[in-house]
């Protein structure tokens, strides 16, 4: 009798930690499947296009740019982006309406950036300002032109190391911003690298900073106003 009580007690104690385990297990399951969902939703990916504008009468030209942010706080990002932007800065006509000179730049940008949000849960309204820094491959021509024919040229290809701070807000997962490019001016050389009097405007070095009104959405991470926070 006492030998069939120890083995019910035995089998019991078996079943009670079977039992347990499977518990534990569980909610190690459920929790490491909770922190990876909240680790992938601290991720998003941008894309966004914009108009930009230069310091002339021109519109200037386009933007594109991919970027990636991480969220370190429910109102606070972290990331890096990059762009290329196809810009008219300058440019003459004469009396006919034929161009009579331009100056033109592509810019490649590596910018590492932050976002600060002024959002309150659960709005899917959320106003935001932001900064950041990094490095611009700007590639600059100057043209004049002679009728039909092109009298003489400029160029520039550098590096500069600039800035961007700007504003704006996103809905939902839709992004609109005004932002304004630093980037130190350009100065200008024929394809010899000689400096005036080869030079082909006027000896001013040209402007390279630049606003742009950009639209744009986001995809993973979560969307203001969804209704759960991690």
């Amino acid at each position: 009798m006492t030998k069939k009580m120890n083995m019910t007690r035995y089998f019991l104690c078996l079943l009670l930690l079977f039992t347990f385990s499977s518990i534990v297990i569980s909610q190690e399951a459920h929790h490491d499947e909770y922190i990876d969902k909240v680790q992938r939703n601290r991720f998003r990916y941008g894309l966004n296009g914009a108009l930009a504008f230069t310091n002339s009468k021109e519109i200037g030209g386009f933007e594109a740019d991919f970027d990636i942010r991480y969220r370190v706080l429910d109102n606070l990002n972290v990331g890096a982006r990059m762009s290329y932007s196809d810009i008219v800065k300058d440019r003459g006509t004469r009396g006919d309406g034929d161009i009579q000179y331009f100056t033109s730049s592509v810019i490649i940008a590596g910018i590492v950036h932050s976002d600060y949000y002024f959002n309150v849960y659960p709005s899917p309204f959320s106003p935001f300002v932001g900064l950041g820094f990094g490095v611009y491959d700007v590639s600059t021509i100057s043209i004049r032109t002679g009728g039909d024919v092109v009298k003489n040229r400029g160029y520039a290809v550098e590096y500069k190391f600039g800035g961007v701070i700007r504003g704006g807000f996103e809905y939902k997962r839709l992004r609109v911003a005004l932002e304004y490019n630093l980037i130190p001016l350009t100065q200008l050389y024929d394809q010899d690298k000689n400096t005036p009097p080869y030079y082909i405007i006027d000896n001013t070095p040209k402007p390279n900073s630049y606003l742009s009104l950009r639209v744009g959405f986001f995809i993973g991470g979560r969307a203001w106003g969804d209704d759960h926070r991690e």
